[in-house]
């Protein structure tokens, strides 16, 4: 008989009699009288607790508890009452290594004792024991990380710990982590953690715990009701006051509580909501305007167009 054949079997055997599988304690576990302990912590992270060996030599452990990490080895557990098997779970560096979403752990050191993990793999060549697997998959199920983007506003700054709580638009006060390596916009520019102040909207992208609400950002977009100075772009608001009905004039228009003076050129087109041709004479304080041009950080802005949508 093959050393793979004689390893299985005596799995079997060490599984079903060496290892307390009395009729008695199966029993309790179906009834849920308290045995199987393991099992139901491995469900509260969403794994099931299996073990699976096939007559090649193939291993399938899902619920597996890590009792220790060394190196590129981590030793794990299986238990049903007082019935336990000890796994010593070999990695490498073609080894595949997933969080419970899906994504890619960095290394080893993510995994912490007391986590739950899967792993699929091979008995390793020379083993004197089936309970030693080179791993082709190993899966930590406790791992609560996935990547992901929330929006909202800037709630509490802690300065000295280059974090912030995002007040989410639908996942409540999430912690954001901003390390050296953040990418922080303020609207269209390049920004500095100063910019992130409370009350402003934000988006965050990044790798987020959902246990602990916390997420560790790779981009954070600052978003303020000014324009980025200099730059091209549509600014709506409420026509305040017009100097003039013939070009070259001014009007004032107030977007978001902010006064801006746009200069009306002779080549500004001058538009109804319908995109035809209109003319200032037309204006009455308190349309809607939306005016595309230039938005200077005076809040000056040379418009190239100019649409009155409160006319048909």
């Amino acid at each position: 008989m093959s050393f793979k054949k004689y390893a299985v079997g005596m799995l079997a055997v060490m599984l079903i009699l060496g290892m307390g599988f009395a009729h008695g304690v199966l029993a309790d576990n179906e009834n849920g009288n308290g045995h199987n302990d393991q099992n139901r912590e491995a469900r509260t992270v969403g794994t099931t607790l299996e073990i699976h060996v096939t007559d090649n030599g193939k291993v399938l452990v899902r619920g597996a508890k890590v009792t220790g990490i060394s190196g590129s080895v981590v030793t794990a557990t299986t238990s049903w009452g007082t019935a336990l098997a000890s796994w010593t779970i070999n990695t490498s560096s073609t080894t595949e290594l997933v969080r419970r979403y899906g994504g890619a752990m960095t290394s080893l050191s993510e995994i912490t004792v007391g986590d739950f993990v899967s792993f699929s793999g091979t008995i390793a060549s020379g083993a004197t024991s089936p309970f030693v697997v080179d791993a082709k998959i190993l899966k930590d199920w406790s791992i609560q990380k996935k990547n992901a983007t929330f929006e909202g506003t800037v709630g509490t700054v802690n300065s000295a710990g280059n974090s912030f709580v995002l007040v989410s638009n639908n996942r409540g006060n999430i912690t954001i982590n901003v390390a050296t390596g953040t990418t922080i916009k303020k609207d269209n520019t390049t920004g500095v953690f100063a910019d992130i102040v409370t009350g402003l909207k934000v988006t965050a992208t990044g790798l987020y715990n959902n246990l602990t609400s916390v997420l560790d950002a790779s981009t954070v977009k600052v978003r303020t009701n000014t324009p980025t100075p200099e730059s091209r772009t549509t600014v709506e608001g409420s026509l305040s006051s017009i100097a003039g009905t013939t070009a070259p004039t001014t009007f004032v228009v107030n977007s978001h509580g902010v006064d801006y003076t746009v200069s009306v050129a002779t080549t500004t087109s001058v538009l109804n909501k319908n995109w035809l041709t209109a003319t200032l004479s037309q204006f009455v304080v308190g349309n809607t305007v939306r005016v595309y041009g230039v938005v200077h950080a005076d809040h000056t802005i040379d418009a190239t167009v100019i649409r009155n949508t409160s006319l048909n």
